[in-house]
């Protein structure tokens, strides 16, 4: 995978207006962004979801370049988990390990931060490139959900998924990220 050239830092506003230009259509601004998310995606739009109180956003470098972009929400300590969520890679970037690298860094920050046992994440049952990229590094599918996304043309069912610090631990050793 491509870890080792991979940054996250904070992500700044600045990342909205290359962020915008990775949805070509509603259908995959939506399964990015949450039933919330209004298209054509708007600067101001990403601007707040970036800002977002509660949210941290991060923005995955390679050589100064954005090639990613992915979020930590949801902390909860009694349950001791936190949710990564807003998931995206680059267009040029995808079918590379860019996505599972960088989650794989979000995941560790994850647990650097935050006293959690575990971070979970909900993804579009029909997106198998993304599945994919989570079980790589170990996440594990918990199943459909009972809510769905709801979108223009239907709903669309979600799976939980949940990756362990010793399954990170893990795939990290294994240098599957």
């Amino acid at each position: 995978m491509n870890a080792k050239i991979l940054a996250l830092q904070s992500a700044t506003p600045a990342a909205a207006d290359e962020l915008s230009a990775w949805f070509p259509d509603a259908k995959s601004a939506l399964y990015w962004g949450g039933p919330e998310i209004r298209v054509p995606l708007q600067r101001d739009q990403l601007v707040s979801l970036i800002e977002e109180a509660g949210t941290l956003s991060f923005a995955a470098l390679r050589d100064e370049r954005l090639v990613g972009f992915c979020q930590l929400r949801g902390f909860d300590p009694e349950g001791r988990t936190i949710r990564a969520a807003r998931i995206a890679v680059a267009p040029a970037e995808r079918g590379r390990g860019t996505g599972g690298a960088m989650v794989a860094l979000l995941c560790r920050e994850a647990f650097a931060r935050f006293d959690v046992d575990r971070v979970e994440l909900f993804v579009v049952a029909d997106n198998l490139p993304a599945i994919r990229c989570y079980s790589r590094i170990g996440f594990v599918n918990l199943g459909l959900q009972e809510r769905h996304l709801p979108g223009p043309d239907g709903e669309y069912p979600l799976y939980k998924m949940a990756l362990s610090r010793d399954a990170l631990n893990l795939a990290i050793a294994d240098g599957v990220c």
